[in-house]
């Protein structure tokens, strides 16, 4: 998509972008595997994501000319793909690392964060991209899962209208408007603040798994996600949603 791609080089200025998709010729960033590689994960096995099936993501992010996913933008440093195998709103994609150290927010450090800047910036110019063919699309929002389910690490971009009929369980819905959900913004301040995340305890996502459904817009509580689902399409509150 060069459109893409111009957008992400003329909102990095002009830097951070490689060859695009159909070339799968950008190489991804390695690290120089430091002391600390996966300290996080090593401590929690939730963040070690080692099974075949959490792969797809890291198998993308290294090696893309093989990538079964549609790749939307890349680089060396990332690749933006379209989450259209079972996404979670009108419009949701992700931005996964390449470097190959990254398996996930356990692994981030502070020297990390012109990476984060560079994948806001790709994710902003697609955002940009697709708000201009759907002008009355709600905000976007940027961020991070506190536990993923997939290794390799990587930023959903959402639409809020979470308007999918692959979203069907109550811990979907909770994923991405709960505290679940880390913003991107929260993420690069945690790292200035503490140089590392703070993992979330697996009671409290267990809890978070586990509330009562609200729309995210007014608050409202709904027993069911279907209900739920019908009331947001005309939610005045989902439409004043902050975001991008």
């Amino acid at each position: 998509m060069a459109s893409l791609r111009e957008g992400a080089a003329a909102t990095a200025g002009g830097s951070g972008t490689g060859g695009g998709a159909s070339g799968g010729a950008a190489r991804p960033h390695r690290s120089s595997a430091p002391p600390w590689r996966r300290a996080g994960a090593a401590r929690d096995l939730r963040f070690d994501l080692t099974g075949e099936w959490a792969q797809p993501l890291r198998k993308c992010a290294l090696d893309p000319a093989n990538a079964d996913q549609t790749i939307l933008y890349i680089d060396e440093q990332v690749v933006l793909i379209l989450k259209d195998r079972f996404p979670k709103a009108l419009y949701h994609a992700l931005a996964v690392a390449r470097d190959p150290a990254l398996r996930s927010i356990a692994d981030l450090r502070p020297e990390h964060l012109p990476l984060l800047a560079h994948m806001r910036e790709v994710a902003v110019a697609w955002v940009r991209q697709e708000k201009a063919k759907d002008p009355g699309a709600v905000a976007f929002k940027l961020g991070f899962h506190a536990v993923p389910s997939m290794a390799q690490l990587h930023m959903h971009v959402a639409s809020q209208d979470f308007d999918s009929p692959t979203l069907k369980k109550k811990k979907h819905w909770n994923a991405f408007t709960t505290a679940f959900f880390l913003p991107l913004e929260t993420v690069e301040a945690e790292l200035r603040d503490r140089g590392r995340l703070a993992l979330m305890p697996p009671a409290e996502e267990r809890r978070l798994e586990g509330l009562g459904l609200r729309c995210h817009g007014c608050g409202q509580p709904y027993g069911a996600l279907p209900e739920l689902k019908q009331h947001i399409v005309g939610c005045e509150g989902v439409r004043r949603l902050p975001g991008l």
